[in-house]
This record gives structure tokens, C-alpha cells and sequence, in this order.
């Protein structure tokens, strides 16, 4: 040690010295810190120590650590205590990552650096422990910390740098744009990053989320949750519904989009300034309020943001499932594109609602319109009594409710795509129908679909028409033509099912007569066909030798019988 003050002696090998200097030197000669006092005690004879109830300044000799406050002990080994008004600068330099591959956000030229307030200190000079207490106060040019204790690593010997820095008790940090708070705070110089445990929790708004231990990248503006990871935003940040089906117009239930959130649980994620990771167990919840519209789970998702927080791009992968109300999709892979409000499912794509169900290679869901198209090997299983009439053994059993759903029969439709909306479906190409009373194939197939559910009061097929029809005494009749529409209703005056088949329509019945005609209407209700203009009918039996219980009454004057 050096000084160049001078020093008036006192009893008790006691000096008072004035504008005191103290410089200390390391081993090999180089200047370790000056030491600076208005006025202080030194004690010559005893543990050699420097006192003052007044102001101290401390700075380390390369200019990268200074210290200042009123009220200190020091003694010559570099064992400090400061008792009030502590104030402190660090060099941004010390607290840059160690790692060779880490990446570093140089200093700017004239940054003023690191500033740390507190009401006390004090630092071991042989371990290089310093230790902040009360009110500790953290400012730099992006971090502003509070906590009520601190303590860092940084030994006076070269290589200054420091090697650990921790916080506890109340923690509060603000990095950029993100707020974090916890128990315990870490700072590892080799990695660059601030862990935050005990309960820690983060805001930045409108995003708000928690878990086990949150970490934020300084350098790279990163910020990680992971252990029972947990994030919330506004539901208009996943483009307004998300990526769910929009909720019906009539809806009672619907609040403000200012009241829908979007909820996400997983093991662990990482947000950029743009963009989300979520790993593990990943589950989506949408609410409106209290009400849970809609959720979606899968092992791995991540998510692009617009500078307005708008989502862009969600892709969610392993084991997909996305359930609203009655409604399910499955697949491998699901992809969510904001801008249009597309969902695309692939790997094994599946849906179901209530008791419609259906597949195809891919699927893409229009959000907004809620509208479902199915693309390659697509097909679609529906309750049969809403497409057509029932079988014989389930005919009137539904409208008793003494038909189990176990017992429920089926119809299949089989197409090269579908897209089925709110009040329509569209089939086409080499489509296939398998139903208890009918098989049918076309190339085109569309019917209404009834809101609330209910038969298909209208079904069309077009082009290459083939069908066969059972009726409930399991005779068979078998139809071709261009196109065949059927409807049905039921009024006040009767039951109204026909078959309408025109483009060169041809009908056998199941003992082999045909009728023939360019158009031709079945009257199912009532055991009908009819045929205006010219017809040919081939075959027909005699009443009561065989023949079918379908009533012939055509029309018109020209016959022909063969």
C-alpha cells in the first residue's frame, strides 16, 4: 500500500489523514485500486485498517469497477465495509459471456455501464465475495434490477472479470421489453444468461406467462420458461379465433374479443422478438372469459408473430389433437396461417363432430367461414338417417328413441375430395356411396346439410350415375343415368320422396324388367315411377307373378313392351 496524504498522528498509534489517496499494488508491481477519503482514521498498530463516518471512493485500476458511499471500514488486505448510500459501476466488459462461443453485444463507445445502488457493501478482497444488502438497485442500458440482496463474484486479480452474480428475495429485472420476477436470481457470465427461480412469473405485455425457472438472453434477446411452463395472451394475437372453427353468429355465449385469451401449458418454451418455441406436452386453451371455447395439444409447437403481436404461422406437431365443442381434428402435423385463417392437417388426418366423422390425406380448415375441405382418399361416415331414408329394422325406431346408438346405422362417402360447409357438402371425383338402402357412384355429389342436424332435405349426383336402391322388403332397384336429384320433406299433406333421373336413365327392377327414359321419377313415398314423353319399359311381369311393388303410372300415350 502507498499513500500520499498527510497524516496527523493521534494517541493510540492512531493517524488522521486529509484528503487521503491509498493506492494498492498486486505482487508483480501492477496497481491493483485507489482508495479515496475527504478525511479518515487509520490504525497503524492494530489490524491496520481504514475507517470514516464520512464519503469513500474506491476504483479499480483499470477503470472497470468503481464503488462509492458514506461510511466505511477497510482494511489493507482489501476487506471493505460500506454502511450507507452505497453506489457502484461496473464496466458493461465484466459482465460480457466467457465462453468462446458465446455471443456478446460489444459495449458501446461512452457507455457509462453497470450501476448498482444499495445501502450497504462489503468485499472480501481474498475470495473476491462483495455482497450488496437493502434496497439493491441494478440500472443498465437494457436491465434494471431490484432485490433485496446481491452478490457478485469479481477477484481484484487479473483477469478481472466477473464469475458469478446473484440475487435474492423479491427479485424484479426488466430486460428490454420483458419484466420478471422471482425469488432468486443467477447471472452466468459463461453463458450470458440471467436464471430466475422460486416462483418466478413474467410479463410483456400483452404476453404473461411463468414456470419453474425463466432465463433471458441478454445478447441475443431470448427469453426461456421451462418446468411447468405457462403463457397467456389476448386471442386476438392468434388472429382473432385462432386456430379453432369460428363460433356460430347466433351464439349467446360469445363475449368481446377483448375478453378472449389464448392459454398455453407445456414443459418448456423460448420467445424471440417474433417467434415462440413450446416443447413438451404442449397444451392451447382459447377462452372467452371463463368459457373455454376451444383446445388443442401436441409435443411440439412453434409460432411467428407481425409487429402488431398478430400470429402468422403456428405449426404444431406430434400427435395433434384440436377439440371445440363436438368437433375434433387429429393429425401428425397441423399448420396455422393467420393471414387467411387456413388450418392444414397432415400425417394421417382424421375429424369428427357429434356424430359425423371423416379422413382424407390432407385436411384444411377455413376458421372463418368454418368451412372443412378434405384432399385425396378423403371420406365421410354420417348417421344413415340423415342421408336417405332409414333401414327397415331402424325405419321409425329413432323417432321412438328406442334405438341404441350402438345399433345406429351408417352411410359412407367415398371421393377423390370433399369440402363440407355450415349448410352444404360438394363431393367429386370417382365418388362412392355405401349406405343400408343404397350404394351409389358418381363423380360429383352435394346435399344440404340442416343446421341442428336432420335429413338431407336435396342430394345431387352428376355425371356417370350408378345406383342401387333397397327398399324394406329388401327388393332391389337398380338406376343409371347423367344425374339424379332427390328430396324430400314432409308437410301437412304427406311425405314428399322422389327420385328424379335424367341423361339417358335407364331402371331395373329386381325381377329384370327396366324402364327406360330421359327422364324418369321415382315416388318412393307412394310406389311410383313416372316418365314424361316417350319411355320403353322391357320385361314387366304380370301383378301377382313376381313382380316388384313398385307401381308403374306413366304419363304419357307411347308404350313399349318387350
Amino acid at each position: 500500500m502507498r499513500t500520499a496524504a498527510p497524516a496527523q498522528p493521534q494517541p493510540g498509534g492512531m493517524y488522521v489523514i486529509t484528503e487521503a489517496k491509498f493506492e494498492t499494488f498486486l505482487e508483480d508491481g501492477q496497481r491493483e485500486m485507489l482508495v479515496e477519503s475527504p478525511q479518515c482514521l487509520y490504525n497503524e498498530r492494530g489490524d491496520q485498517t481504514v475507517h470514516s463516518e464520512g464519503p469513500l471512493s474506491v476504483k479499480a485500476a483499470d477503470g472497470k469497477f468503481s464503488i462509492a458511499g458514506n461510511g466505511f471500514r477497510w482494511q489493507t488486505n482489501s476487506t471493505l465495509f460500506i454502511s450507507n448510500r452505497v453506489y457502484t459501476i461496473v464496466h458493461p466488459e465484466l459482465l460480457q459471456p466467457q465462453a468462446p462461443n458465446a455471443r456478446t453485444n460489444k459495449p458501446a463507445p461512452g457507455e457509462k455501464g453497470i450501476e448498482i445502488f444499495s445501502e450497504q457493501f462489503d468485499y472480501a478482497g481474498d475470495n473476491g465475495l462483495g455482497n450488496y444488502r437493502s434496497n439493491v438497485r441494478v440500472k443498465g442500458t437494457d436491465l434494471d434490477m431490484t432485490a433485496a440482496r446481491l452478490q457478485f463474484l469479481l477477484p481484484m486479480k487479473p483477469p478481472r472479470q466477473l464469475q458469478r452474480l446473484t440475487a435474492e428475495e423479491n427479485v424484479v429485472v426488466n430486460s428490454g421489453e420483458v419484466q420478471a420476477k422471482g425469488q432468486h436470481l443467477n447471472y452466468a457470465p459463461e453463458t450470458g444468461l440471467i436464471h430466475i427461480s422460486g416462483e418466478p412469473t413474467w410479463e410483456a405485455p400483452p404476453r404473461k406467462g411463468r414456470g419453474d425457472e425463466l432465463s433471458i438472453d441478454r445478447s441475443n434477446h431470448i427469453f426461456r420458461a421451462t418446468g411447468h411452463a405457462y403463457l397467456t395472451m389476448p386471442g386476438q394475437g392468434m388472429g382473432g379465433s385462432g386456430f379453432l372453427p369460428a363460433a356460430p353468429t347466433g351464439s349467446t355465449n360469445l363475449l368481446s374479443e377483448t375478453n378472449q385469451t389464448i392459454e398455453i401449458k407445456c414443459e418448456s418454451y423460448e420467445i424471440q422478438t417474433n417467434s415462440a418455441d413450446f416443447r413438451g406436452a404442449v397444451l392451447v386453451t382459447d377462452r372467452a372469459g371463463e368459457r373455454t371455447q376451444g383446445t388443442m395439444s401436441c409435443g411440439h409447437m412453434t409460432a411467428t408473430f407481425s409487429g402488431t403481436n398478430q400470429m402468422e404461422r403456428m405449426v404444431a406437431q406430434e400427435k395433434v389433437i384440436i377439440a371445440q365443442e363436438s368437433k375434433r381434428f387429429t393429425a401428425d402435423q397441423a399448420v396455422f396461417t393467420g393471414t387467411n385463417g387456413m388450418l392444414e392437417l397432415t400425417g394421417n388426418p382424421k375429424w369428427h363432430d357429434g356424430t359425423r366423422e371423416g379422413k382424407g390425406d390432407t385436411l384444411f380448415m377455413d376458421v372463418r367461414r368454418n368451412e372443412l375441405l378434405a384432399q385425396e382418399n378423403a371420406s365421410l361416415r354420417l348417421p344413415a338417417e340423415t342421408f336417405g331414408q332409414n333401414s327397415g329394422r331402424a325405419k321409425g325406431a329413432w323417432e321412438r328413441g328406442s334405438v341404441r346408438p350402438s345399433e345406429r346405422e351408417f352411410a359412407d362417402i367415398f371421393a377423390r375430395e370433399y369440402r363440407l360447409g355450415t349448410n352444404a357438402a360438394l363431393f367429386q371425383g370417382g365418388v362412392r356411396v355405401t349406405h343400408p338402402q343404397m350404394t351409389l357412384n358418381c363423380e360429383t355429389l352435394s346435399f344440404d346439410v340442416p343446421q341442428g342436424g336432420g335429413r338431407a332435405q336435396t342430394i345431387i349426383a352428376q355425371d356417370s350415375v350408378d345406383f342401387d336402391l333397397v327398399d324394406e322388403k329388401g327388393q332391389k332397384v337398380c338406376g343409371t343415368g347423367q344425374k339424379a336429384v332427390y328430396t324430400y320433406s314432409v308437410t301437412g299433406a304427406g311425405t314428399n320422396d322422389l327420385v328424379e333421373l335424367t341423361g339417358n336413365s335407364r331402371l331395373t327392377m329386381t325381377n329384370g324388367s327396366s324402364f327406360q327414359n330421359s327422364i324418369i321419377i321415382m315416388d318412393r313415398a307412394n310406389g311410383k315411377v313416372m316418365a314424361p314423353g316417350k319411355y320403353t319399359i322391357h320385361g314387366v311381369a304380370a301383378a301377382g307373378a313376381g313382380a316388384t311393388n313398385t307401381v308403374f303410372s306413366p304419363k304419357t300415350k307411347s308404350k313399349k313392351k318387350s
